[in-house]
């Protein structure tokens, strides 16, 4: 008995003589794996910039920063928020990509009360697109304020096309089933032939960065610790464990690739009457990264020694550890993130 799918939205209209369209090719054409690829770039499979909740109240957040190593084919960000509730008249909250040169995306909030998941009111999802103004590193400007944010998650926007220089146009599924479909178009321009699809993907997947996770949180809720002349695991007291580490596996481009090196980002200081230091390790790579320029003031700070391994074999656990210079001296750590290098 055949089964009948009906697609949530109807297809994207191409017209086959718009434009400067010559030819065809049907994606049932290519091999799986060429098609899983195409997927990949276009069906949003490039993974998400940044995941942060906060179960408990956070009310305001100033200064924060999503720092992103931007993808060749990415051009937009995507926010999805979990807003619970305002606390007075109205809250806020902003996202200005690309240091603020990129755009700004902002939603107030009315206050409501007794506001929950599921009963009525509910909590609010925000869903923002912000077109960045860099390529590279960069960071997004992230700021609340009476306002609980219980999730903010920061995807990589999706290409809608796939190499404009030579005149490629792709016919898309569309809804939640995003990507090519069996026998549907692939056209291309003059520029170029179908094959060029091949090549960009492949480029594109090769140059995209991971982001290996990592938290952000208000300076005035920061981890903190205190370890003389030791390295101690300052992520442990606040969230009672032991041996806190963010679990990622490294990407394995090629087959004797072992490991792959990472970039981190840090906001913190030392607080007392001596100095502290930061640094983030990788429990099967065996690597580390250190922060020796803390100040008495918070600020942002990428490591000033060494380049992250982060192990393509197995599971690592990357973990977040401070020293001070005597015992009256806390390390505050309020943000830890990770990106492939």
């Amino acid at each position: 008995m055949s089964t009948i799918l009906v697609p949530r939205q109807p297809g994207s209209y191409l017209s086959t003589e718009a434009g400067s369209i010559r030819s065809k090719a049907s994606a049932g054409q290519l091999s799986l794996p060429l098609a899983h690829r195409v997927n990949w770039l276009l069906a949003a499979r490039q993974g998400a910039v940044f995941r942060g909740s906060w179960p408990n109240t956070v009310s305001n957040l100033t200064g924060g920063r999503i720092y992103h190593r931007a993808s060749e084919n990415c051009h937009k960000i995507l926010i999805v928020s979990m807003i619970e509730r305002s606390l007075k008249s109205t809250g806020n909250i902003t996202i200005a990509a690309s240091q603020g040169a990129g755009e700004t995306r902002s939603l107030d909030v009315t206050r409501v009360a007794n506001a929950t998941r599921w009963g009525d009111p509910q909590w609010q999802i925000w869903l923002a697109t912000a077109a960045l103004d860099s390529t590279g590193i960069q960071y997004h400007k992230v700021d609340w304020y009476d306002l609980i944010v219980r999730s903010l998650t920061v995807y990589e926007l999706p290409r809608g096309a796939l190499d404009p220089a030579l005149d490629t146009c792709v016919s898309l599924r569309t809804g939640a089933w995003a990507g090519l479909e069996m026998d549907r178009v692939i056209t291309d321009g003059s520029a170029g032939s179908w094959q060029n699809i091949i090549a960009a993907v492949n480029s594109a997947q090769a140059a995209t960065k991971r982001h290996a996770g990592g938290v952000l949180m208000p300076s005035d809720t920061p981890w903190v610790k205190s370890s003389k002349e030791a390295w101690a695991n300052v992520a442990d007291p606040s969230l009672m464990t032991t041996d806190f580490g963010f679990r990622h596996r490294a990407r394995m481009l090629r087959a004797d690739d072992a490991s792959r090196e990472y970039d981190v980002f840090i906001w913190a200081r030392y607080k007392g009457s001596g100095t502290g230091q930061v640094m983030v390790a990788s429990h099967e790579a065996g690597d580390s990264v250190t922060f020796t320029a803390l100040t008495d003031s918070f600020d942002w700070y990428q490591q000033d020694s060494g380049t992250l391994k982060v192990s393509c074999l197995d599971d690592d656990r990357l973990y977040p550890e401070i020293q001070t210079t005597d015992d009256t001296t806390n390390v505050e750590v309020a943000s830890v993130q990770i990106i492939e290098a």
